[in-house]
């Protein structure tokens, strides 16, 4: 049951769970990905894509936070920041 408090409405809240959603498995998938390379490093290339990753997880990690802080509705910028989020996911994979 909903708190009465809460005046955001079932359509924002299901794309505010969304978008987090995608924050909370990029995140995952970052922290496999950082797992995997930093057990067998050797090369810059592999360097590269560790830090790539680091970055990436903490890009997911403060974005979700942001989406689940906020008491409003998810913006533009916020759906924005997902895609691209995504598109760089695509890319680590």
């Amino acid at each position: 049951r909903m708190d009465p408090r809460v005046k955001t409405s079932p359509l924002d809240l299901e794309k505010q769970w969304k978008l987090s959603m995608v924050c909370y498995q990029g995140r995952m998938l970052c922290q496999q990905k950082i797992a995997a390379l930093s057990s067998n490093l050797d090369g810059n290339t592999k360097e590269q894509k560790l830090q790539e990753a680091r970055k990436l997880e903490s890009n997911c990690r403060s974005l979700l936070q942001t989406i689940q802080d906020s008491d409003w509705p998810p913006t533009s910028m916020m759906e924005k920041a997902v895609g691209e989020l995504e598109e760089s996911l695509k890319r680590l994979k």
